[in-house]
């Protein structure tokens, strides 16, 4: 083989490994981005746990197995590719968010829990709450009714005393 070879297919290798040990992968479209927007869209990637890579389509394409072949439709023109390997959901959200805030990055598609998405679906993904949130709003609804009896009762006993 040849050593160009040999250096694509570590690349190659690298991409498939990055796919599946990731929680989420995003395609994104970053074309008319300049250097300090990427770097920092990176910065705030790396410090939850994602990374964003520019990689060629096809070499992409190689990496991707059966069950994500249906991604390859979204690698037309310069893409990044977004890893997160801690939490999904927030990565999913910084990218959202960011898309949101620079019109120049467009979210194509991406891998969620295994599961190839489109950009509609992605996007829903984001708006979810974390984990976070959904306990907070958990223990609200939980304490919700203690606190109306509490208020109950001491509207009672406020009662009484000036009886």
């Amino acid at each position: 083989m040849r050593p160009a070879m040999v250096e694509k297919q570590k690349t190659i290798d690298l991409i498939a490994k990055q796919i599946n040990d990731s929680k989420t992968t995003i395609v994104v479209q970053y074309q008319g981005m300049n250097v300090e927007e990427i770097s920092s869209l990176r910065k705030e990637l790396r410090a939850k746990g994602a990374t964003f890579t520019i990689y060629k389509n096809n070499l992409v394409a190689r990496a991707l197995k059966k069950e994500y072949s249906s991604l390859e439709s979204s690698l037309v023109g310069p893409n990044g590719f977004i890893f997160g390997f801690e939490n999904d959901l927030e990565t999913a959200k910084i990218v959202s968010n960011y898309a949101n805030f620079n019109k120049l990055l467009v979210l194509r598609s991406g891998i969620f829990e295994g599961k190839v998405i489109d950009q509609n679906e992605l996007q829903k993904i984001a708006s979810l709450p974390s984990k976070l949130e959904l306990i907070s709003m958990l223990a609200s609804c939980l304490q919700a009714p203690v606190r109306n009896l509490a208020l109950a009762i001491k509207a009672v006993a406020q009662q009484k005393e000036n009886a």
